[in-house]
Order: C-alpha cells, then sequence, then structure tokens
C-alpha cells in the first residue's frame, strides 16, 4: 500500500514518496498500540507513539482502509474539549464453515435384463452340476 497523499499537493506527494519505505513499520505501530494499549482517539495515538498528526492519521486511516481497524463506535474529548472518533482494532472474524463434500453416488444396482447377462450365476459347492438357471 503506497502512502496516501493529497493529490493536488506537491509538497504532500514528495513526503508520500519520502514515507513510503516508513510506510509499514508505523503501520505496524500504530495497530501494535491499538490492540496492546486498547482504543485511542488519533490525538492519543500521537501521544502514545510520539507521532505527529501528519503521520499517525494516514497510517491509521490505511489500516482502516485494510479493514484493521474500525471505529469503536465511542468518542471521548479531546485536549481541546471536542469530541474524537475512538478507534479499535477490528475483530477477526470466523473463518467461514468448510464447504460439505457432494453426498456419493448410490452406486447403479444392475437392471434385470443385465444381471443374467453380466454374470451367468456360479455353481455353490455341493450343489449339483447343474446351471443354477435351468430348472431341475
Amino acid at each position: 500500500m503506497s502512502a496516501a497523499y493529497q493529490s493536488h499537493s506537491p509538497t504532500s506527494m514528495a513526503a508520500a514518496v519520502e514515507i513510503a519505505a516508513k510506510a509499514p513499520t508505523l503501520r505496524g505501530q500504530v495497530l501494535r498500540s491499538l490492540r496492546d494499549d486498547g482504543p485511542a482517539t488519533d490525538e492519543q495515538l500521537q501521544q502514545r507513539l510520539g507521532m505527529g498528526a501528519n503521520t499517525e492519521r494516514p497510517r491509521r486511516r490505511e489500516l482502516q482502509k485494510l479493514g484493521l481497524v474500525v471505529d469503536s463506535g465511542q468518542t471521548r474529548p479531546t485536549l481541546s474539549g471536542r469530541q474524537a472518533v475512538v478507534w479499535a482494532v477490528a475483530e477477526a472474524k470466523p473463518a467461514p464453515p468448510a464447504p460439505k463434500p457432494a453426498p456419493k453416488p448410490a452406486p447403479r444396482q444392475a437392471r434385470p435384463w443385465e444381471q443374467s447377462q453380466r454374470h451367468p450365476p456360479t455353481r455353490r459347492a455341493g450343489a449339483p452340476q447343474q446351471a443354477l438357471w435351468e430348472k431341475p
């Protein structure tokens, strides 16, 4: 995933190119903080990690786009007193159940006219010498 930038700003594009190599590590720091230290606002994450807003917020947004971070549905006051979204690690979704194997088809039973042609009856031990299909 490439670093986010403002397409109308050449300096934003330059900063995105410069941070691209560090972005995966920074995303990892943001994700670990939310997982290990609990849900937080962007401002709280910036304080925990010692990151500037222009570094933390795009990394958190990238994690959100990947489905790894979600809005917890809660808000907390910022230092200025305004309410901010509390971000949390997305819950792991259980794997879908494995598909059931298709039932095996029942063996085809021989049709009456095929039985006598396919396998003529065999003589049983101790049976008279005449063929089983002949009348005694």
